[in-house]
């Protein structure tokens, strides 16, 4: 009953709306699952500037391996600074054939997200530096930055754990670290 309406208010231009059309067609919900329609409407969501539309749009092209695509839509992220998009098109370079030059962007992507709070990229740096992926005097700093992810988990779950707000997924992860 729903999908209808959100699907006439996607068609008016309602962004929020048509990352929801989208979803339900990913999803299949109230509707046969339709892979090209969800790429559609994540599109037009996308470019519509839905941040979260450029997320599931990135990630309908990783699950077709569409590297081109996964470039284009998470560089855009990456370009204007954010974050998750700067920690997945790191792993989509990861995923690539390893070259020096492809390993240096992506190191700088996982820095710059680091930088900016995302713990997923901070785990996944502390991880390569710490095997030596970008050479062995990067070692102790990946150690160090592991030791400083597991500050701010601790010091996460503990305030969360205090306000009895346990919800947000920063807390999952702490939760999952803590485990």
């Amino acid at each position: 009953m729903a999908l209808p309406k959100l699907t006439a208010l996607a068609e008016r231009g309602s962004v929020w709306s048509m990352l929801l059309v989208g979803w339900a067609y990913n999803a299949g919900a109230g509707v046969t699952a339709d892979l090209a329609q969800a790429e559609r409407w994540y599109r037009l969501a996308f470019e519509g500037g839905a941040q979260q539309a450029q997320l599931r749009l990135g990630w309908t092209y990783e699950q077709r391996s569409d590297v081109a695509g996964c470039e284009e839509v998470y560089g855009v992220g990456a370009a204007d600074g954010w974050a998750p998009a700067m920690y997945h098109l790191a792993m989509i370079k990861f995923r690539q054939p390893r070259t020096p030059a492809r390993l240096e962007a992506a190191r700088i992507l996982l820095e710059q997200a680091s930088a900016q709070g995302d713990l997923g990229a901070q785990w996944v740096l502390a991880g390569l530096l710490w095997r030596g992926r970008f050479g062995l005097r990067q070692i102790p700093s990946g150690v160090r930055l592991a030791l400083d992810l597991c500050k701010k988990l601790t010091a996460l779950v503990d305030e969360e754990d205090a306000s009895g707000d346990c919800s947000s997924e920063r807390t999952t992860l702490a939760l999952a670290a803590r485990r």
